[in-house]
């Protein structure tokens, strides 16, 4: 029977070297130094400004896409939520409803603009605005102030000269023009007909050019809105995952507050521009000025930009007031002109302050010297696009710049509402934009579920 070799070593036998092991666990990540990490906050944060430098050309398309995927955001959890639809087919759908409707709406507001266009003479305006310019200077070609008689006939006569000139001129020779006008022949060289041709081409070109832009720039903007919808959960949760877990309750509330700003102002000042633009086309109609729709439809539009829209929309009305006058009221066209201008004022300020702060409620809480400002310089910075969004921008820069100062100083970043002194109440002017407190708002209930 072979011996079996003995599991124990002798000493001084010589035996293999054992092998290393390898430590398989990660090397744990070393800790940034304050001054390390003062210098990349700092570093981040220019970088983030360089590349909003850089996209600046494009931030108002991207504005304008952020604003659609809002507002279409509430139809997709509707459809996806209540109707227990597929999330992709909800969003496909949310967008082809949309599309429709807006079509159908579309289709509603041109056929309303061509009938109220329609009612519009413009021969008859100019005739009235012609008539009238010359009674008002007839007017003041000399009057009486304290018993001083104020002669300004040499500076009133011109213009009545001017005003009165064209007809005196076009009938004093009108049968000579009649004898001459079988005579007269219109002669272009081939130079002058390339020309108008060339220039002709060159105009067709940069209206269709312009057309195929602003074309291509509503599809981008749509992607991109789809695309911000699609992929928001997944922003959401990776932004969580971000921050850290002690942080993470204070992110929440300022999201909700950031939430309830926005929900507030857009869905509030949609509703509210609604309102007052059927308010205003009942009035004008009732009143009969002539194109009421088109009136309204643009007081509904321009209302959307606090302090300046209302102001904007009612200019074309006063004018066509001036120069067609009233087909119900057999009033002068000036003392019409007056009734209009009051009657913007009154359903301006009713809105205002009735309707706007119970549709907007605490949605913002901004002084008007404040949205003036920011109005200027939204539309510096974002023309139109930024007029609408500059209000709820600056008020969610207000929310955070707040809870910054509250940790600065160790304060509390989120004091009871109740806690939280209500400023005075100014009256409003802007379109109900800023009236309220960041927070709970009407407009939540309203649009509930949004």
């Amino acid at each position: 029977m072979a011996d079996e070799p003995s599991s124990d070593t002798e000493p001084g036998a010589d035996a293999p070297p054992a092998a290393p092991q390898e430590d398989t666990a990660p090397a744990e990540s070393a800790s940034w130094s304050p001054p390390t990490k003062h210098i990349m906050a700092v570093a981040l944060v220019l970088a983030s400004l360089t590349v909003l430098y850089l996209s600046r050309n494009v931030l108002a398309v991207a504005a304008l896409a952020g604003l659609i995927a809002f507002l279409v955001a509430p139809v997709i959890r509707f459809m996806h939520l209540r109707l227990r639809m597929p999330r992709a087919l909800a969003l496909l759908g949310s967008y082809v409803a949309v599309f429709i409707g807006l079509l159908v709406v579309g289709f509603m507001m041109v056929d309303g603009v061509v009938g109220a266009v329609s009612e519009l003479d413009v021969a008859q305006a100019e005739e009235s605005l012609r008539s009238t310019a010359e009674d008002v200077l007839e007017s003041v070609r000399e009057f009486s102030i304290a018993g001083y008689t104020v002669d300004l006939t040499d500076a009133v006569d011109p213009l009545l000269e001017d005003l009165r000139g064209d007809d005196s001129g076009s009938s004093d020779s009108g049968g000579k023009e009649g004898e001459s006008e079988s005579e007269k022949r219109l002669q272009l060289s081939s130079d002058q007909i390339q020309s108008l041709f060339g220039g002709l081409t060159s105009s067709v070109s940069t209206v269709g050019s312009s057309i195929l832009a602003a074309f291509m720039s509503g599809i981008i903007t749509v992607l991109v809105a789809i695309y911000l919808n699609a992929d928001s959960t997944k922003f959401l949760n990776s932004f969580r995952r971000t921050v850290p877990a002690q942080h993470r309750g204070d992110i929440e509330r300022l999201g909700q507050r950031t939430l309830a700003i926005w929900r507030g102002y857009v869905y509030g000042q949609l509703l509210n521009s609604l309102m007052v633009g059927v308010l205003m086309w009942m009035v004008l109609w009732l009143i009969g000025l002539p194109g009421a729709f088109v009136f309204a439809l643009t007081l509904g539009v321009l209302n959307m930009i606090p302090t300046f829209g209302p102001i904007l929309a009612a200019i074309p009305a006063v004018l066509a007031a001036l120069a067609l006058g009233s087909t119900r009221l057999d009033w002068g066209n000036l003392g019409f002109a007056v009734l209009v201008t009051i009657l913007y004022l009154v359903v301006v300020q009713l809105q205002a302050n009735l309707v706007a702060p119970l549709i907007t409620g605490r949605a913002v809480r901004l002084s008007p010297a404040t949205v003036i400002i920011g109005l200027l310089v939204g539309v510096q910075v974002g023309g139109l696009v930024g007029a609408l969004l500059v209000v709820p921008v600056i008020a969610t820069g207000k929310e955070y710049g707040r809870y910054v100062i509250a940790k600065l100083t160790d304060g509390d970043p989120f004091p009871p509402r109740s806690a939280a002194p209500e400023p005075p109440r100014e009256p409003a002017g802007s379109g109900g934009a800023t009236d309220g407190a960041a927070g709970g708002t009407a407009a939540d209930g309203l649009v509930g579920g949004a």
